[in-house]
């Protein structure tokens, strides 16, 4: 739980009335957030090494596992990755579990591989990958405020003309509250984007426009490779190198949804890009 989207997700379900327990390793990765409902509680918990706190759960009605890891992590890292998810699925075996929602982004590394292991966890589940998630305080919505900051903003080409669907946070929670517990998303795999096919270019010229940002001139930089890119975007933004680093790896490719299947059960209207960064700054 301890990214973006698990704390996001924990205060949107909390606020929603449902009982939330969140998995931390240590306690200090917890929002002050948390303290405002009395419905939400943290429990500390290592999975690589399987150590549990006594108060967990006997039962849950549906669990989330939460996967950022990027596609430039190295191979150690997707395994303990893979070994972490391992052992989540054991101890909800344990504990009777109704529903896994396996939430990941796109071209995730170890997609495929937690998807054979769902398969084989006898629990009914569902994996979500996102796209570009827009919202306050999202990375998407950081690197854009910190960029259009600048006068002259310096691209990398290797991005720049990527494509991705980028989606409002507002509706990744409408389409879980859909999935939680329902038959018709069991066993199977879905892809969250929204109605709008951007570059990253386009992104930066639309939000410069929407907040009536003027005189920034974007200039690409012909560097598609090295320790440059990720050199560039720490420097413009104040990101740290491997943050920029793990952020260009995914971005480096289009973003695009291939199993729109959800679409066919949930006919759900998604936000527009403009009207999805208006919220996300209000």
């Amino acid at each position: 739980m301890n990214n973006y989207l698990g704390k996001k997700l924990a205060l949107h379900l909390a606020g929603q009335d449902h009982e939330v327990a969140c998995l931390v390793r240590h306690k200090a990765f917890s929002n002050a957030e948390f303290e405002k409902y009395d419905n939400l509680s943290i429990l500390q918990a290592d999975l690589l090494r399987e150590t549990y706190g006594s108060n967990m759960p006997l039962r849950t009605d549906v669990a989330f596992y939460v996967n950022e890891i990027s596609s430039e992590r190295g191979g150690i890292y997707r395994d303990m990755e893979l070994i972490s998810l391992q052992n989540y699925i054991k101890k909800l075996r344990r504990i009777s579990c109704e529903h896994l929602i396996y939430l990941t982004r796109l071209r995730s590394p170890i997609a495929e591989d937690a998807l054979q292991m769902l398969h084989k966890s006898y629990i009914p589940f569902t994996v979500v990958r996102t796209s570009n998630i827009i919202g306050k305080e999202s990375t998407l919505m950081n690197i854009m405020g910190k960029l259009t900051s600048n006068k002259v903003i310096l691209a990398s080409s290797l991005i720049a003309k990527s494509r991705t669907q980028p989606i409002a946070l507002k509706d990744v929670f409408s389409y879980l509250k859909f999935m939680i517990m329902n038959a018709q998303v069991f066993d199977r795999k879905f892809d969250l984007g929204g109605p709008d096919s951007l570059s990253y270019e386009e992104m930066v010229q639309k939000y410069l426009e929407i907040c009536q940002i003027k005189h920034r001139h974007i200039i690409q930089l012909p560097i598609k490779n090295g320790c440059l890119p990720d050199l560039l975007l720490s420097f413009s933004t104040g990101l740290s190198r491997p943050s920029a680093r793990a952020f260009l790896k995914t971005a480096s490719y289009d973003l695009l949804c291939e199993e729109d299947g959800l679409q066919e059960i949930f006919p759900y209207q998604a936000t527009r890009f403009v009207e999805a960064v208006k919220l996300a700054i209000s």
